[in-house]
């Protein structure tokens, strides 16, 4: 599973130039079991290269197109550069870049 949003994340940031800037983590239950309830995911992006509006329609995407493929939710949280250096949120969680 690890690897097929690894490969759907390059994909991703491949595909829309838009999208090349941001980070994503996998955080939670998958890292530690073959059967998640969901994946956790976060995107940290930077608030000046991508509007909160993009962002958004990003996680319906990711979040539609992952469960018709898989049928799991994806639980994503998004972060801007700043929440996560403030909340020091992935080191916390034990989150893996996904890239």
């Amino acid at each position: 599973m690890i690897t097929l949003l690894r490969g759907s994340v390059n994909n991703l940031k491949k595909e829309n130039v838009l999208y090349s800037n941001l980070d994503f983590y996998l955080f939670g239950s998958l890292l530690y079991t073959n059967s998640p309830n969901d994946i956790d995911l976060i995107i940290v992006y930077n608030k000046d290269k991508i509007s909160i509006q993009d962002i958004l329609l990003l996680r319906k995407h990711l979040y539609c197109s992952f469960f018709n493929e898989f049928k799991i939710t994806l639980d994503i949280t998004l972060l801007t550069k700043q929440e996560e250096k403030s909340l020091n949120f992935i080191q916390t969680e034990k989150a893996i870049s996904l890239l």
